[in-house]
């Protein structure tokens, strides 16, 4: 006895026993089969899954009662699917994670340039005051502040911590607000983004100045539930800010102790609102003096 299914109504009609015949023994409650026929088959369940390929829909028999065809065609449809589907997340997770960071980078040196277009006009505390939302949005001030003085930090009380990222927050804006003082078609250049150590990206770029020789400024940012930010910059790709600030502060803080770190601070910060900066080769300075 062969069978054919018609697939849009689930019909199973049977060709070989003729139509009248079969309803005939129905009703007169006969249970006999033909001699001849073959032993009668699990029902065959048909599903309609979901998917559309192309213009069709494909029909699939349910797992329980479909063949070996059938049960390898829906273990390879969901084992690609999800192979796909995987694929594609992984690879928008890692799109947005590298544009994410190269973003931070970019939005600080875009407030920068801003700044040095409009140094004259804004002054030394007009740029402080535009730098500063920046520098707190895209620098880990917390982090660099921490590391600037090494095992020291956590000797310190809640509150001299809190005197010092007050200090160090304020003298990384003046940094900037005091050496971006002028504007003649300086800009910057983000080169490329690559992984670094210790789950952290690496951000290199290069500050074009006309009239000297161009500077590599890399970034090196770590993830923060608030995004990517910055935790240490490397001028000409070697040194370092982070390192150059440690030496420093944490040499202060063993001789002289902490009050004594803090007014070492504040009169940096006076120089640099007073424009009395001086270029020792590690820093970067645009324009000319602020007037009195």
């Amino acid at each position: 006895m062969r069978r054919t299914h018609n697939f849009r109504d689930n019909i199973i009609e049977d060709r070989q026993t003729p139509r009248g015949s079969q309803r005939q023994k129905q009703i007169d409650g006969g249970s006999t089969r033909l001699a001849s026929a073959a032993p009668e088959q699990p029902t065959r369940h048909l599903l309609w899954f979901p998917l559309l390929i192309g213009k069709r829909f494909f029909p699939q028999r349910s797992l329980r009662f479909a063949g070996k065809r059938g049960t390898s065609f829906v273990r390879l449809f969901i084992t690609t699917s999800l192979f796909v589907l995987a694929a594609c997340l992984t690879l928008s997770s890692s799109t947005a994670t590298a544009s994410t960071a190269t973003a931070s980078v970019e939005n600080l040196h875009e407030t920068l340039t801003e700044a040095m277009k409009q140094a004259d006009a804004l002054g030394y505390q007009g740029r402080f005051d535009l730098i500063a939302p920046a520098v707190n949005a895209h620098i880990d001030q917390k982090f660099m502040a921490s590391k600037s003085i090494g095992r020291a930090w956590k000797k310190l009380s809640e509150a001299e911590q809190e005197l010092w990222l007050q200090s160090f927050s304020n003298l990384t804006v003046a940094n900037y607000a005091g050496r971006f003082k002028g504007y003649s078609g300086e800009h910057f250049v983000t080169n490329a983004e690559q992984d670094a150590p210790h789950k952290t990206k690496l951000v290199s770029t290069t500050l074009v100045l006309p009239n000297d020789d161009d500077v590599k400024l890399n970034y090196r940012l770590h993830e923060t539930e608030a995004g990517w930010k910055i935790i240490d910059v490397y001028m000409n790709g070697t040194v370092s800010e982070l390192s150059l600030r440690r030496s420093e502060y944490s040499s202060t803080l063993k001789r002289k102790g902490f009050d004594s770190l803090l007014t070492a601070v504040s009169e940096k910060l006076s120089k640099f609102a007073a424009g009395n900066v001086a270029n020792d080769g590690t820093q970067i300075t645009t324009g000319k003096a602020d007037a009195p």
